[in-house]
């Protein structure tokens, strides 16, 4: 029985969560046998979990501060799905108790487990990651390899476009395993240098898989020179985004004048864009009558299709979605807790909604209309999510179409300063590119040509 519920549990929550971000995993992946270690960055509270459990089908043990056991509801569908409770002096409690998380980990992956923490230690919502605690390597150079095997500690980055924005996209990026195995010795023993040694190898596998920037105001600007400098699409995107970022934090560091010049023309240009309306894209839209022809009668064909479905499916799921979107505000939660508490409450709200309308509906009619309206009502909330998401791209691209096509001379100036603004990135990207093969500094730096 307890197994069954977890696996539901499992399954609404990957539901949940794959509802509201468009989840994207890249990089490598979770070794599928043996025991591993999962370690990630923690700007998203209790969202981040969740997205660790997009990484792999295998069941995770997350070490989580003891007080998360305590909450209402929360509290048991982290207990039921499994975590291991750390003791913080932060939280009043008894920091010597956290012996007995020790020995629950080592026992995990002398099993052959799969655990699951955020060596940060808290959430926050800092631009960049911060001060690693030496938890995750104690825990990896402590268990017994000769049991379960060496441990394989896997970084996670989880690098969110708008983290506490319904639809935003988050990709949820596997590193390469870091080896420790070279610190511990034949005798099987380390040192406390062996645990900060392999703590900083941690630190710097993290940085490798997420966007660290110097404030969040460069996270706008470092988009819109993502589009515009080197077009990728798909995983590459988020590994240009994390490209970008350090070398912007070089710049800022060793040219600061020049990073500010071109941080100033990027912003310059993108108020331009938005105040258009428009994307980078759009610059070098085709529209001819066959493309326009074709974006019509599909766009078309789905409004008659959709649009019914689409109405009945946002009037039946809005009692909920705007009892979440009144209390948010009374809650006034931080930067790193708004998607939290939004997905908290719909996993109470959504399902209470839709278990009481049903119930209501078999007492007043018939049972088989309300066994109807049970299985039909989330495939519909499900499939008008999609329609009114191809809506509002369409609506966007009619948009676009309608303010650049007659604007041509607007629509060259606009060309005109996104080369100039990507010439400049090439001549900084060369010139810290010479710098670093100088002082052989392993920075990130950019290629020398755009290649366009």
């Amino acid at each position: 029985m307890q197994r069954a519920l977890r696996k539901f549990l499992l399954a609404l929550v990957r539901l949940a969560v794959s509802t509201f971000y468009r989840v994207q995993i890249l990089g490598g992946t979770v070794p599928a046998e043996g025991p591993v270690i999962l370690v990630a960055n923690h700007p998203n509270a209790l969202v981040d979990p969740t997205l660790l459990l997009q990484s792999t089908e295998r069941r995770i043990f997350f070490l989580g501060k003891e007080p998360l056991l305590r909450m209402p509801v929360i509290g048991w569908m982290i207990r039921t799905i499994g975590l291991i409770p750390v003791y913080r002096s932060q939280d009043g409690a008894d920091t010597a108790k956290n012996a007995d998380a020790f020995k629950a980990v080592f026992s995990a992956l002398e099993q052959g487990q799969v655990i699951g923490l955020f060596p940060e230690g808290k959430s926050h919502h800092e631009p960049a990651n911060q001060r690693l605690k030496t938890g995750a390597a104690r825990m990896a150079l402590g268990a017994d390899p000769h049991v379960g095997g060496e441990p394989r500690i896997v970084p996670v980055g989880l690098v969110y476009a708008e983290k506490g924005t319904f639809r935003s996209r988050v990709a949820v990026w596997i590193g390469e395993p870091v080896d420790g195995g070279d610190l511990r010795a034949a005798d099987g023993s380390t040192t406390w240098a062996d645990v900060e040694r392999l703590t900083e190898r941690i630190g710097k596998s993290l940085d490798n898989v997420t966007v660290n920037l110097d404030q969040w105001e460069d996270w706008p600007l470092l988009r819109v020179a993502e589009r515009i400098w080197r077009p990728a699409r798909g995983s590459q995107r988020v590994q240009r985004m994390a490209m970008l970022a350090g070398a912007a934090r070089r710049l800022r560091r060793d040219h600061p004048r020049e990073a500010q010049r071109l941080a100033r023309r990027i912003a310059a240009f993108r108020r331009a864009l938005r105040g258009l309306g428009l994307s980078a894209d759009h610059l070098d839209a085709r529209y001819s009558p066959l493309t326009i022809a074709r974006f019509a009668l599909r766009h078309v064909l789905a409004i008659v299709v959709g649009a019914p479905l689409v109405g009945l499916a946002f009037a039946y799921w809005f009692a909920p979605y705007l009892s979440i979107a009144t209390l948010l505000p009374r809650l006034k939660p931080g930067a790193d807790l708004r998607a939290t508490y939004k997905l908290v409450g719909a996993l109470l709200f959504f399902p209470v909604w839709w278990i009481g309308t049903s119930v209501l509906l078999a007492w007043y009619t018939t049972w088989w209309v309300a066994v109807l309206l049970a299985i039909f009502a989330p495939i519909a909330g499900r499939l008008a999510l999609r329609f009114a998401e191809d809506y509002l791209v369409a609506w966007r691209e009619v948009r676009a179409f309608a303010r650049i096509v007659p604007a041509r001379r607007l629509r060259q100036r606009l060309v005109y300063e996104r080369d100039l603004i990507c010439a400049q990135i090439d001549e900084l990207g060369g010139r810290l590119a010479g710098e670093a093969a100088s002082t052989s500094d392993q920075s990130p730096a950019l290629p020398s040509t755009r290649g366009r």
